[in-house]
Protein backbone atom coordinates (compact mmCIF):
# COMPACT_ATOMS: atom_id res chain seq x y z
CA UNK A 1 0.00 0.00 0.00
CA UNK A 2 1.38 3.22 -0.59
CA UNK A 3 0.39 6.24 1.79
CA UNK A 4 2.06 9.17 1.44
CA UNK A 5 4.30 10.69 3.95
CA UNK A 6 1.95 13.73 5.00
CA UNK A 7 -0.80 11.18 5.67
CA UNK A 8 1.61 9.28 8.29
CA UNK A 9 2.82 11.71 9.82
CA UNK A 10 -0.56 13.17 10.57
CA UNK A 11 -1.43 9.96 12.03
CA UNK A 12 1.53 10.19 14.02
CA UNK A 13 0.68 13.60 15.60
CA UNK A 14 -2.81 12.35 16.44
CA UNK A 15 -1.70 9.16 17.95
CA UNK A 16 0.58 11.08 19.91
CA UNK A 17 -2.27 12.83 21.59
CA UNK A 18 -4.58 10.21 22.07
CA UNK A 19 -2.53 9.18 25.79
CA UNK A 20 -4.15 11.20 28.83
CA UNK A 21 -2.84 14.82 28.52
CA UNK A 22 -2.05 15.69 32.06
CA UNK A 23 -0.13 12.08 32.71
CA UNK A 24 1.61 11.50 28.69
CA UNK A 25 4.93 11.99 30.80
CA UNK A 26 4.74 9.57 33.37
CA UNK A 27 3.07 7.04 30.04
CA UNK A 28 6.42 7.41 27.70
CA UNK A 29 8.62 6.94 30.88
CA UNK A 30 6.82 3.49 31.37
CA UNK A 31 7.08 2.65 27.84
CA UNK A 32 10.38 3.73 27.58
CA UNK A 33 11.38 1.43 30.53
CA UNK A 34 9.51 -1.71 28.94
CA UNK A 35 11.77 -0.29 25.85
CA UNK A 36 15.03 -0.45 28.01
CA UNK A 37 14.20 -3.73 29.33
CA UNK A 38 13.27 -5.20 26.30
CA UNK A 39 16.66 -4.12 24.87
CA UNK A 40 19.01 -5.13 28.08
CA UNK A 41 17.75 -8.78 27.51
CA UNK A 42 18.02 -8.93 23.91
CA UNK A 43 14.15 -9.44 22.92
CA UNK A 44 13.12 -8.04 19.42
CA UNK A 45 9.22 -8.60 19.51
CA UNK A 46 6.47 -8.30 21.64
CA UNK A 47 4.28 -11.52 22.66
CA UNK A 48 2.15 -12.31 25.57
CA UNK A 49 5.50 -14.07 27.17
CA UNK A 50 7.36 -11.12 27.09
CA UNK A 51 5.14 -8.87 28.24
CA UNK A 52 4.57 -11.74 30.91
CA UNK A 53 7.99 -11.77 32.05
CA UNK A 54 8.73 -8.00 32.15
CA UNK A 55 5.71 -7.42 34.75
CA UNK A 56 6.71 -10.59 36.72
CA UNK A 57 10.16 -8.61 36.66
CA UNK A 58 8.63 -5.62 38.36
CA UNK A 59 6.49 -8.11 40.91
CA UNK A 60 9.79 -7.82 42.26
CA UNK A 61 10.10 -4.59 42.75
CA UNK A 62 6.44 -2.92 43.19
CA UNK A 63 3.08 -3.68 45.14
CA UNK A 64 0.11 -5.33 43.07
CA UNK A 65 -1.43 -1.81 42.96
CA UNK A 66 1.59 -0.42 41.39
CA UNK A 67 2.23 -3.64 38.63
CA UNK A 68 -1.42 -2.49 37.73
CA UNK A 69 -0.59 1.27 36.83
CA UNK A 70 2.39 -0.01 35.55
CA UNK A 71 0.69 -2.55 33.01
CA UNK A 72 -2.29 -0.24 32.28
CA UNK A 73 0.45 2.63 31.14
CA UNK A 74 2.81 0.17 28.74
CA UNK A 75 -0.90 -0.97 27.17
CA UNK A 76 -1.74 2.25 26.73
CA UNK A 77 1.11 2.45 24.40
CA UNK A 78 1.70 -0.27 22.97
CA UNK A 79 -1.95 0.39 21.63
CA UNK A 80 -0.40 3.92 20.74
CA UNK A 81 2.85 3.11 19.20
CA UNK A 82 2.42 -0.06 18.38
CA UNK A 83 -0.62 -0.55 17.38
CA UNK A 84 -1.10 -4.07 20.16
CA UNK A 85 -4.24 -4.41 21.85
CA UNK A 86 -3.40 -5.71 25.52
CA UNK A 87 -6.42 -6.89 26.41
CA UNK A 88 -5.71 -9.95 24.96
CA UNK A 89 -2.71 -10.67 27.06
CA UNK A 90 -4.64 -12.97 29.34
CA UNK A 91 -1.99 -14.79 31.12
CA UNK A 92 -0.89 -10.88 32.12
CA UNK A 93 -4.53 -10.27 33.61
CA UNK A 94 -4.16 -13.50 35.29
CA UNK A 95 -0.71 -13.07 37.07
CA UNK A 96 -1.66 -9.36 37.67
CA UNK A 97 -4.84 -10.92 39.65
CA UNK A 98 -3.10 -13.65 41.35
CA UNK A 99 -0.82 -11.11 42.85
CA UNK A 100 -3.23 -9.19 44.14
CA UNK A 101 -5.02 -12.04 46.29
CA UNK A 102 -4.49 -11.63 49.81
CA UNK A 103 -2.78 -7.84 49.72
CA UNK A 104 -3.25 -5.58 52.17
CA UNK A 105 -2.74 -2.36 51.13
CA UNK A 106 -0.64 0.01 53.46
CA UNK A 107 -2.74 2.47 54.99
CA UNK A 108 -1.88 5.95 55.08
CA UNK A 109 -1.44 7.87 58.07
CA UNK A 110 -3.72 10.40 58.39
CA UNK A 111 -4.15 13.70 60.55
CA UNK A 112 -7.20 13.94 63.25
CA UNK A 113 -8.74 17.59 63.72
CA UNK A 114 -6.88 17.53 67.09
CA UNK A 115 -3.69 16.70 65.35
CA UNK A 116 -3.77 20.13 62.70
CA UNK A 117 -5.69 22.36 65.64
CA UNK A 118 -2.41 21.66 67.72
CA UNK A 119 0.28 22.03 64.80
CA UNK A 120 -1.62 25.15 63.52
CA UNK A 121 -1.72 26.67 67.59
CA UNK A 122 1.53 25.19 68.92
CA UNK A 123 4.15 25.13 66.54
CA UNK A 124 6.78 27.88 66.08
CA UNK A 125 5.56 30.40 63.33
CA UNK A 126 9.34 31.50 62.57
CA UNK A 127 9.52 27.71 61.66
CA UNK A 128 6.31 26.59 60.93
CA UNK A 129 4.16 29.85 59.32
CA UNK A 130 4.56 28.25 55.26
CA UNK A 131 3.74 24.98 56.13
CA UNK A 132 0.62 26.07 58.19
CA UNK A 133 -0.77 28.47 55.89
CA UNK A 134 -0.47 25.68 53.17
CA UNK A 135 -2.80 23.59 55.92
CA UNK A 136 -5.12 26.31 56.52
CA UNK A 137 -5.36 26.53 52.44
CA UNK A 138 -5.50 22.87 51.65
CA UNK A 139 -8.37 22.36 54.71
CA UNK A 140 -10.18 25.01 54.06
CA UNK A 141 -9.34 26.79 50.81
CA UNK A 142 -11.94 24.86 48.92
CA UNK A 143 -9.16 23.70 46.36
CA UNK A 144 -7.71 21.46 44.56
CA UNK A 145 -3.39 20.58 44.57
CA UNK A 146 -2.90 21.93 41.28
CA UNK A 147 -4.67 25.05 42.40
CA UNK A 148 -2.94 25.41 45.24
CA UNK A 149 0.60 24.17 44.20
CA UNK A 150 -0.29 27.26 41.36
CA UNK A 151 -1.23 30.21 43.53
CA UNK A 152 1.29 33.12 43.78
CA UNK A 153 2.05 35.61 46.38
CA UNK A 154 -0.11 38.33 43.69
CA UNK A 155 -3.23 36.10 44.37
CA UNK A 156 -3.36 36.87 48.11
CA UNK A 157 -4.81 39.77 48.99
CA UNK A 158 -4.77 41.11 53.14
CA UNK A 159 -7.90 43.27 53.78
CA UNK A 160 -6.86 43.11 57.64
CA UNK A 161 -9.84 41.72 58.61
CA UNK A 162 -9.86 39.07 56.43
CA UNK A 163 -7.83 37.84 53.41
CA UNK A 164 -9.02 37.47 50.15
CA UNK A 165 -7.62 34.53 47.89
CA UNK A 166 -7.61 34.63 43.78
CA UNK A 167 -7.83 31.30 41.92
CA UNK A 168 -6.86 31.73 38.48
CA UNK A 169 -6.91 28.55 36.63
CA UNK A 170 -10.07 26.35 38.80
CA UNK A 171 -12.57 24.10 37.26
CA UNK A 172 -15.16 25.59 39.39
Amino acid sequence: MNVPQAIIDEATNVAASLLPEKSSERYEHEYAEFKKWQNENNVTGITEDVLLAYISNLSKKYSPNSLWSKWSMVKSCLQVRENIDGRRFHKVIAFLKRRNERYLPKKAKTLTKEHVQKFILEAPDDKWLLAKVITIFGIFGCCRCDELLSLTLNDVEDLEKYIVVTLRETNN
